[in-house]
C-alpha cells in the first residue's frame, strides 16, 4: 500500500490542473453555451413554478411577496447546475429544459434544509427564504 505524501499530492494537483486546462481549451465554448441555456430554462421554469403557487393554491395569505422572495433566492442559487454543464460536452449530452426542473426540485429541498438548520443567509451573500419568513412572522 502506498502512503500519500505532500509530493504525491503536489503531482496529483499538477496533473489535475493540466487536465482542467485541456478540458477548458477543448470545451470552453460549449460549456458556456450549456450554462447560458440551462440558466435561461431555469429562470423561465422557476418563474412558472412560482406562478403555480400564485394561481393554483387556495391559501389565506397574500403569496405574491413570498413568491417574489422564493424566486429571488432560488434564481440566485442557479449556479448549482454549472458543474454538470462542465461535464456535458465531454459526455456528449446537452442539459436542457428537463435539467432545469431537476435543479428546481433540488433547490426545493435546500429551502427545507435552510429551515431545519436555521440558515438565515447563504455565505453572507443573500438572505435565505427561511430568514425572510422569520422576518414576516416577527412583523
Amino acid at each position: 500500500m502506498e502512503i500519500i505524501n505532500k509530493h504525491k499530492l503536489k503531482n496529483f494537483a499538477d496533473e489535475l490542473e493540466e487536465s482542467v486546462e485541456k478540458h477548458n481549451t477543448k470545451y470552453r465554448d460549449e460549456v458556456i453555451s450549456s450554462i447560458a441555456q440551462v440558466e435561461k430554462y431555469f429562470s423561465e421554469n422557476l418563474n412558472k413554478t412560482v406562478l403555480i403557487l400564485d394561481n393554483d393554491l387556495k391559501i389565506e395569505i397574500d403569496s405574491k411577496p413570498l413568491n417574489e422572495l422564493i424566486y429571488e433566492y432560488l434564481n440566485m442559487m442557479r449556479w448549482i447546475g454549472w458543474g454538470n454543464c462542465q461535464l456535458a460536452p465531454a459526455l456528449k449530452v446537452k442539459p436542457g429544459n428537463e435539467y432545469s426542473y431537476a435543479m428546481i426540485v433540488y433547490l426545493s429541498a435546500r429551502l427545507i434544509d435552510d429551515a431545519i438548520d436555521g440558515h438565515t443567509d447563504y455565505k453572507n451573500l443573500i438572505k435565505t427564504f427561511y430568514a425572510s419568513l422569520l422576518l414576516k412572522v416577527k412583523s
